[in-house]
This record gives structure tokens, sequence and C-alpha cells, in this order.
């Protein structure tokens, strides 16, 4: 790495990354099951490992494509471990700790090329209670209902530096150095081999390192599963279908002022693919297209986000 200009640099840092981070619940895993509104079943669990890609290009001003003279190019890697554990009937606790490599690139004024600027490291972790509140069986179909709440702590490093010994900024810090709080209604409904999943989230952040609030983020979310194939038990099952997400991010500030340059409004679309070769085991791919940035001030915008991992469904009882 070659860091050529940081006076020029390091305020459009703020510009450029604090959007993008506070979607780390994207990266938090719903289960083992294709329905977002059910829990594990009592003693049921599952380690779940993914790997997510985020990333920002292309400036905007408004909302609208500008030329960046800079050519600003950020790549952002999450690897969570997800671990979940059904300790009681329609009870679920979710704990998922995510390893972080976050990078910046970006042209200087005098023309040379900046790359993989940025901090790695284990980051904050979320520690989630699901609760289902309501569940109506039919023949041939169920409607499922809960309610998930927990913090995010703030365990992951904010002291990272740079090349020439100084700190980065909280955007390119594995953690945040805030304690957040997420708050989510999820629901499913089975008809046959379709299952339409809607949820909605909001997740309260607080100050955290280097006077930095991030602002608040509220999502809601769709997801339409189809069962395209189903062996006999205990054959293979595969499920795919669409991905909706609408997603509105407040102001960040900085010693309590609002900063201009942060927070909007967007809208995700994509594919869904979640395949079941045995009953315990069950491999996922979801990608996601951003098709609406509304964006406040001077942003960049957002890449196609991609998810994919592996789950291991365990049983813990007697």
């Amino acid at each position: 790495m070659k860091l050529r200009d940081r006076s020029s640099f390091f305020p459009i840092v703020f510009v450029v990354l604090n959007t993008l981070f506070s979607f780390a619940h994207f990266a938090v895993a719903q289960g083992v099951s294709p329905q977002t509104g059910t829990t594990l079943f009592q003693g049921g669990s599952f380690l779940n490992f993914n790997s997510v890609f985020l990333g920002r290009e292309k400036l905007r001003i408004d909302g609208q494509e500008a030329e960046d003279p800079q050519n600003r190019d950020v790549f952002v890697n999450v690897f969570p471990l997800n671990w979940g554990w059904g300790f009681w009937h329609d009870h679920q606790i979710l704990i998922s700790i995510p390893l972080v490599r976050k990078d910046l690139d970006f042209t200087g004024p005098g023309g040379g090329r900046t790359t993989g600027l940025g901090g790695s490291g284990v980051g904050d972790i979320f520690v989630l209670y699901k609760h289902r509140f309501l569940r109506l069986d039919r023949a041939g179909g169920t409607t499922q209902v809960a309610f998930t709440v927990g913090p995010k702590l703030p365990i992951g490093s904010t002291k990272e530096l740079d090349q020439e010994g100084k700190l980065l900024p909280p955007p390119l810090q594995p953690g945040s150095g805030s304690t957040d709080v997420l708050f989510a209604v999820a629901g499913s409904h089975v008809i046959q081999k379709f299952t339409v999943n809607v949820s909605s989230t909001y997740k309260l952040n607080t100050e955290g390192a280097q006077n930095l609030k991030q602002g608040n983020l509220f999502e809601l979310r769709s997801l339409i599963n189809y069962r395209s194939w189903q062996a006999p038990f205990p054959g293979p099952e595969l499920w795919l279908g669409p991905i909706f997400s609408y997603e509105v991010l407040q102001r960040d500030r900085v010693n309590g002022v609002p900063t201009v340059n942060s927070g909007g409004r967007q809208l995700f679309t994509g594919l869904f693919i979640l395949f079941d070769p045995k009953p315990d085991w069950l491999f996922n791919f979801n990608i996601e297209f951003p098709v609406v940035q509304d964006l406040n001030g001077i942003q960049l915008g957002l890449k196609p986000r991609i998810s994919f991992g592996i789950i291991k469904q365990l049983f813990f009882g007697s």
C-alpha cells in the first residue's frame, strides 16, 4: 500500500464509507429454514459460515452519477460465523461473530494509485433473541410470525493504523466502537411449494469510536421462495426466488452534528438460492442489485451485494 495525500483523502473517507458499513445485519443468517418467521425446534442448533461481499463505486451527487477524479473503489468482505440454538419451544438465540476486511483504493492528486487502505480483524458481535409468537397451521401450509431483538456489542478493533502509524478513520476499522440494538419482526406464509417471507428491521445506533454515530437503519425486506425440486426423503431439495429490500438510513453524526453527505434510501432486488443435499446440510447463495439509490449529498454508489455459505444443523437436547 502506498499512501500519498492524506489531507485530501481522509475527510472524504466518511463520504465514501459510512453508509456501507451500516448494512452489517446483511451478513447475519436467518437460520436453517427458508422461512424467516419460524424458530428452531427445542434442542435444535446450527452452525453457519458465510462469505459476504459489499462495496461502493461511482460517485453520486444527490443520487445522480458524477465523475470521480479520485476513481475511488471500496471493497468489504465479511466472514460471519453464526451459531443458533432453539433453547426452548418457540425461543431461539443467535450469536454472530464476523471477520471483517475493508479496503479502499483511490487515485491521488499526483496520479498515483493507492490500494488496500483499510483494516481487518474481528468485527462487532451480534447477540440476538428470537421468539415465534404466532403459528397457524393448516392443510398444505402454515403462517408464522416472530420477533427478534438484541445488541451489537463493540468487540471489534477500532485502533487499526495505516503504514504511517496514524489511526485509520472509523469506516475503515473492523469494529465500530458503538453498542447498537437491532429490532425485527418477520413473518412467513407457506402455500404448497411457495413461501412468502416479509420482515421489517430497525437498527438503533449509538455513538462509537472517534465520536461517530452512524445513522439509524430501517429495512423492509421480502423473500419469495419456490421449492423447485424435492426428491423423496432424505433426498435433496432446492429453493429459489426473488429478493426485494427497501432501506432507509438516517444521516450520520460526528460530535453530535449531522453530516450532509450521509444517509439516504435505496432499493435492492435479486435472487435467493437454498440447496439442501440432505437433511442436516444447507448451502445458500444470495445476490442483490441496487436498482434505486437516492443518496444524500456526495456519496459513492452501492455495488451488488453477494453472500454465500454453508449451514450444518446440530442437535443439543436430551
